[in-house]
């Protein structure tokens, strides 16, 4: 670790202990490790028994200042993650290449044309309250399409076939004692 993380880190703390940390996700990670079965919503909330700085959190301090990283962190008890269609995209090509068997539960499919209608809207929103991404089906059939370009390639293919998406790293800092993470893809 180098000098400048350190005081970086201990802005963290500092500002983790404003927090609400009264709400508490049913597993925690305690010890150091690589964890495969750790769901995208457990990663990026109140994973460890403490305040966690994730590899995102930690450019944030660096880069702009602790108050920007408690704002859009699960710290900040007014927290609430931007709901737009412009990630359900992402979102749902990086599930179907990543964690293929996880789509069923993290997308569904919105059977409109588009989300001009009452009836689009709802359900879209619908989904997004439930934790879910919504996609329209012109949509499914895009991140279908780019997954089966991207697994035709024989380098990604041979990646993909061999590598464990998602693993998540938790250690712990050695002179503050937080709880560090990151979820490489």
């Amino acid at each position: 670790m180098t000098d400048e993380m350190t005081p970086t880190l201990k802005a963290f703390l500092d500002t983790a202990n404003l927090a609400n940390t009264q709400a508490m996700s049913a597993r925690k990670v305690t010890m150091p490790g690589v964890y495969r079965d750790v769901s995208a919503a457990d990663y990026h909330g109140d994973l460890c028994p403490g305040p966690s700085l994730s590899s995102s959190g930690a450019r944030t301090l660096v880069e702009r200042c602790p108050a920007a990283f408690w704002w859009d962190s699960y710290l900040n008890p007014a927290f609430a993650p931007e709901q737009n269609d412009k990630f359900d995209l992402g979102t749902a090509a990086h599930t179907a290449l990543l964690e293929p068997e996880s789509w069923t539960d993290r997308v569904t499919i919105v059977e409109a044309e588009n989300y001009k209608t009452k009836a689009a809207q709802e359900a879209r929103d619908a989904a997004w309250a439930a934790g879910v991404v919504p996609l329209l089906p012109k949509h499914r059939a895009q991140v279908f399409a780019m997954r089966e370009v991207l697994i035709a390639h024989p380098i990604a293919r041979k990646a993909w076939a061999q590598g464990a998406a998602e693993p998540t790293y938790v250690w712990r800092d050695r002179e503050t004692d937080a709880y560090l993470k990151a979820r490489p893809d």
